[in-house]
C-alpha cells in the first residue's frame, strides 16, 4: 500500500539534516578523563559506546527532543566539561595518594578525573564516598594519650 511505501521511503530517503545532534561537541573525553580509573577493556567498551552514540545521534536535528535526551544522558561520561563551578575533591586535606578504591583507581587519579565534572553534577556528588578514604578529615584537636610528650 502507499502507507507502507512512505514508511519505507523515511528510513531509506530520509530528510536531510539541516544542524545535526552532537553529544560531545568538543570530542569524546573517555581516554583523558577516566583513563586513571578503569582498565584497557572497560574504557575501550566506553569508547565504543560513547562513539556508537555520537555516530548515531548525527541523525537527528539537534534542537529534537530525541537529541535532548540522549545527549543529557551520554555527556556526563563521555564528554564532561566542568565549566565554571569545577567539582572538587579532598579541599584543604591530606591526600592519601597511596590509597586505591576498587573499581576507580588510586586517589590522586580520582581527585583528578572528578575535577573535570561540573560540581553540581550527579557524578561529582557521587564522589563524596571516595573522598572519605582519600582524604580523612584531621581532627582539629588532636587526641593525645601523652599531651606533654612524657
Amino acid at each position: 500500500s502507499c502507507q507502507d511505501a512512505l514508511m519505507i521511503e523515511m528510513s531509506c530517503c530520509p530528510t536531510p539534516i539541516e544542524n545535526p545532534c552532537s553529544v560531545c561537541s568538543d570530542g569524546i573525553k573517555v581516554e583523558e578523563i577516566f583513563a586513571s580509573m578503569f582498565n584497557e577493556t572497560e574504557l575501550a567498551d566506553m569508547m565504543t559506546s560513547c562513539q556508537s552514540t555520537a555516530e548515531f545521534v548525527e541523525i537527528l536535528e539537534s534542537n529534537s527532543e530525541s537529541c535532548q535526551n540522549i545527549t543529557f544522558m551520554y555527556e556526563a561520561s563521555c564528554c564532561p566539561t566542568p565549566g565554571d563551578n569545577p567539582c572538587t575533591m579532598c579541599v584543604n586535606a591530606i591526600v592519601d595518594a597511596d590509597i586505591t578504591i576498587p573499581n576507580f583507581g588510586d586517589c590522586q587519579g580520582l581527585i583528578d578525573t572528578v575535577a573535570s565534572f561540573p560540581a553540581e553534577s550527579e557524578l561529582c556528588m557521587n564522589s563524596g564516598l571516595a573522598e572519605l578514604f582519600c582524604c580523612p578529615v584531621l581532627a582539629t584537636v588532636p587526641c593525645s594519650i601523652c599531651p606533654e610528650g612524657d
